[in-house]
């Protein structure tokens, strides 16, 4: 979709070979609407920056709940995406890094490292970065 192409657009400059992950991320996530966080990438005590409350599935010790989460807002796309970048950087997730291209070791280090609850969520974003339109649209790498 538009907000895949977009973000892998933006991102292949800082990100190097994952441009069809971020698209599949882009697409899978965006909490409040204009919040332009194409990651869902959550607020947390040290986000300094702007703030929208969206509701969201956390799988907890097994089962998946609906919460109300604080979730970083950005004041463009291009903003939101820099952003993950930068949180990319953190040594935790430093085996997603290394992925290269291979998709699903990518989204299997961001699992392992703690990036989403959901226990299907390497499996889910594999599948979305497979899809005929992500891969379509990312398809200038």
């Amino acid at each position: 979709g538009r907000r895949g192409a977009a973000a892998h657009d933006e991102f292949g400059g800082e990100g190097g070979d994952h441009g069809s992950i971020v698209g599949a991320e882009a697409e899978r996530h965006q909490p409040g609407g204009d919040s332009h966080n194409l990651f869902g990438i959550k607020a947390g005590g040290r986000w300094q920056g702007a703030e929208v409350s969206a509701r969201t599935v956390e799988v907890r010790d097994g089962t998946a709940r609906t919460e109300t989460a604080a979730f970083r807002a950005y004041d463009s796309e291009a903003d939101g995406v820099h952003d993950y970048v930068r949180l990319l950087q953190q040594p935790r997730y430093a085996a997603a890094r290394a992925a290269g291209t291979d998709v699903a070791r990518f989204a299997e280090a961001l699992q392992a490292a703690g990036y989403a609850t959901d226990p299907r969520y390497a499996e889910k974003l594999t599948r979305l970065a497979a899809h005929p339109v992500i891969a379509g649209a990312t398809s200038h790498e």
